[in-house]
């Protein structure tokens, strides 16, 4: 699943980077059409005229097709086109009035198209570097380059290798911004899949998975020296009366804003999880059992001192939570079931309360 959406970027970018080169190169074509047309019918050249007018109405309508997402159609036209428009003005011209650049740049365009497979690719390849070569044969065999004045040819081919030069420089500029840009989603994919996996979607905390990958770093860095950190297993009191009384979706809410009225009292460098149903896991960063009492009765009086208004309702909550201390002589697992434990002591003590294990 998940090369296949890798293969679908990479069919998105190439796809956008073909559409968007040939959007942005049609003007550019179209209008070099329109001045080769205006010189040929200076130079009395009617038919080659007449078949540049032709490549201005061809290449405008790529432009729209383009557009439109008749990009395969598109492609096709401006290919045979240029193949044709390339090969009748060597032909008529010569291989020094610079019109074989024009086929230089099809590769370019070829190698960018992500619809057409390798096969095929390599295939036109030979084709258009076949025709090249019999046209440069043509050309010096039958002395074609002397039917025009060189100064006409001179032009011509200056002509040719500004609109050679402009057009890669768009094709390349396209190419580079839409890798950017995919790089750029690529990142952001990645970023929101990275949350997803670990983060609980409703209260936004972590989740289980993500907690013990953070709990066993902390663990880390207390076996290297650093403080102890302390643990601290809560759950709402009486969670299924509230949801069976005021309904799930106020029970949802209970716990999205137990969630952040907890994260409103910790440090940055604390971590909630939500562990299972109404169960959220705290871990306290080089804190011990002591201090950690301490900020667990400052999380409870904030919790039951503020109000949990649902439709206009005042819903009672009210927690308990348990606490441990994780040294080097304690385990995760060992500290997680301290603290589970001093959750059921203060259950069964009454709830709504804070209790300790050392």
């Amino acid at each position: 699943m998940g090369e296949n959406l890798i293969d679908n970027q990479i069919s998105h970018q190439d796809k956008n980077q073909f559409v968007k080169a040939l959007t942005s190169s049609a003007p550019v074509i179209f209008t070099a059409r329109l001045i080769f047309g205006v010189i040929y019918a200076s130079l009395h050249l009617w038919a080659l005229a007449a078949c540049m007018l032709l490549g201005v109405v061809i290449w405008i309508w790529i432009y729209k097709g383009t557009s439109n997402n008749s990009q395969n159609l598109s492609f096709s036209m401006g290919f045979v086109e240029s193949l044709f428009f390339c090969t009748y003005s060597i032909a008529a011209l010569g291989w020094n009035s610079g019109f074989f650049l024009s086929l230089i740049i099809l590769f370019a365009f070829l190698m960018i198209n992500g619809k057409i497979a390798k096969a095929p690719k390599i295939i036109l390849g030979i084709l258009i570097t076949l025709i090249m070569a019999c046209l440069f044969l043509i050309s010096r065999y039958l002395k074609i380059d002397n039917y025009i004045n060189p100064p006409y040819q001179n032009i011509l081919f200056f002509l040719n290798l500004i609109l050679g030069c402009v057009i890669l420089a768009v094709i390349t500029f396209t190419v580079e911004s839409e890798k950017q840009f995919s790089d750029s989603e690529i990142t952001i994919n990645n970023r929101e899949l990275y949350t997803l996996a670990n983060t609980d979607p409703l209260t936004n905390s972590l989740n289980r998975r993500s907690m013990m990958a953070q709990l066993e770093k902390e663990k880390e860095q207390v076996d290297k020296g650093s403080k102890p950190f302390s643990l601290i297993m809560l759950d709402v009191d009486d969670f299924k009366l509230i949801n069976d009384e005021y309904g799930h979706d106020c029970g949802d809410f209970v716990l999205v804003m137990l969630t952040e009225k907890i994260r409103l009292g910790l440090r940055k460098s604390d971590l909630i999880a939500r562990w299972g149903g109404d169960e959220f896991l705290i871990m306290l960063a080089e804190t011990d059992l002591a201090n950690g009492e301490i900020v667990a009765e400052k999380l409870h009086s904030r919790v039951i001192n503020s109000p949990c208004i649902y439709h206009e309702v005042d819903i009672p909550v009210t927690i308990t939570l348990g606490i441990s201390q994780c040294d080097r002589n304690t385990g995760i697992g060992s500290g997680i079931r301290k603290a589970d434990l001093a959750l059921y002591r203060g259950k069964q003590a009454g709830k709504n309360r804070v209790m300790w294990i050392d």
